[in-house]
This record gives structure tokens, C-alpha cells and sequence, in this order.
């Protein structure tokens, strides 16, 4: 892949909820009823992470942003939701970053998406492929996925899809969205609903690889032009 100099344009902003719920160690039998006590959330994921079945409502961080220096005539705009997980009393971080290169003259002042059809449909397909490195920007948007392991003596072990060096399968990569709902409370928005499954690759001279296997979120986005 062509490394690239780039200027990145950011926003952030925290998504706090109340009525937070985390789970932990829960089974993964259980699913539907689960997923039933989940529909009233805004934001939450689930799914086996590393052997552990986990499921959390905690979307504590959402961004937007991006990269305006590309090498042909678009930019690169992104928007990532970070969850924690909680197990055993430690917390484990996992982010979701849904990407896309688009032409330039569908943004605006401040690289935003000018309309909201455009906005929405970034998230409104069947599915994403999996960005790998080394590997040129394709041409439909793509997905990241990054996990953080934390561990009692504060060390931190990141594994992401994005390093993981052989070659992809649908047996093991895959993010289908399952529904796109446009939403209209205190901002215009879009809510997805998706499954995923991935392998992600860390470099700690530890555990290499992990997996996290029938995964299921929803994520809330805003639409801020």
C-alpha cells in the first residue's frame, strides 16, 4: 500500500446513555432474549470475543472524520464507535470504524456529506468488506474492527482485522447489515443493525490472534453536515 501524507479533518463526540447495562460471562444460548432486551438501546454489541461470550451497551465514543489528501480526486471519511466490554472486573475496548472513499464534490465546507442520502448510504448495503493492509482502498466501503485486551497489570494487548496478514475467508470475516433505520429525535440520524466475524491480529509476543465469532450490534449515528 502506497503511504500516504495526509491531513485529517476530526470530530468527536461521547455518547452517554442512561440506564447503562454491561454484561459479563453470559450465555450464549441465550441470544434471543438477549437481543430482546437490547431493542430499547441506541448502541450495543455482543458476540464471543476470544472464547467469551460478552455483551455490552456501553458506546462510549463515537468520532467522525476525515482525510482530505488522497491521491486521485475524493476523500476518505470515517466513523468509528468504541464499546467497553466488561469481564471478570476487567474492561476490554471494542471499536468498529466504517469507511469510504467518496467523490470530493459530495462534501461540503467542512467535510461533512452535504445531503442526508448521501450520509445514509454509506450504511445502507448488504455488507462490508474487510480492509487489510497492504492492500490498495477498494472501491465500495469497508470495515475495521479493533479489540483491546486490559489487563490487571494496566498493560494493554491491541489486536485489529486490519493486521491480519493471510487471507481472508467468509468463514471467518464477514459484516452483513441486517437493517438500516433513519432516525429522527434530537438529530437526524441512522441506526444499523449488523452481524460481524473477524480474526484480529496483535503483535504482543503473546496470543497472536483472536477471534470474535457471531457478533451483533446496532450503532447510532448523527447526521451533522
Amino acid at each position: 500500500m502506497k503511504k500516504i501524507i495526509y491531513a485529517i479533518i476530526i470530530s468527536l463526540f461521547i455518547s452517554c446513555q442512561t440506564n447503562e447495562i454491561v454484561f459479563s460471562d453470559t450465555k450464549s444460548e441465550n441470544i434471543l432474549v438477549i437481543l430482546d432486551s437490547l431493542e430499547k438501546y441506541d448502541d450495543y454489541i455482543l458476540g464471543d470475543f476470544n472464547g467469551e461470550f460478552l455483551v455490552s451497551t456501553n458506546a462510549f465514543y463515537k468520532s467522525v472524520g476525515t482525510v482530505t489528501s488522497m491521491p486521485i480526486d475524493s476523500n476518505l471519511i470515517d466513523y468509528h464507535i468504541g464499546y467497553k466490554l466488561l469481564n471478570k472486573g476487567l474492561y476490554k475496548n471494542v471499536g468498529l470504524t466504517f469507511l469510504s472513499v467518496e467523490p470530493k464534490d459530495i462534501f461540503n465546507e467542512n467535510y461533512r456529506f452535504s445531503y442526508f442520502d448521501d450520509f445514509i448510504g454509506l450504511f445502507d448495503r448488504e455488507e462490508f468488506i474487510y480492509y487489510q493492509k497492504d492492500s490498495s482502498y477498494p472501491n465500495t466501503p469497508f470495515m475495521v474492527i479493533n479489540y483491546s485486551d486490559l489487563y490487571e497489570t494496566d498493560s494493554t494487548i491491541n489486536y485489529s482485522s486490519f493486521n491480519y496478514d493471510k487471507v481472508f475467508t467468509s468463514n471467518n470475516f464477514s459484516f452483513t447489515i441486517e437493517s438500516v433505520k433513519i432516525i429522527n429525535k434530537a438529530k437526524k440520524g441512522v441506526q444499523v443493525n449488523y452481524s460481524f466475524s473477524c480474526i484480529g491480529y496483535g503483535n504482543s509476543g503473546e496470543i497472536d490472534e483472536i477471534k470474535i465469532m457471531n457478533g451483533k450490534g446496532r450503532s447510532t449515528f448523527e447526521y451533522n453536515p
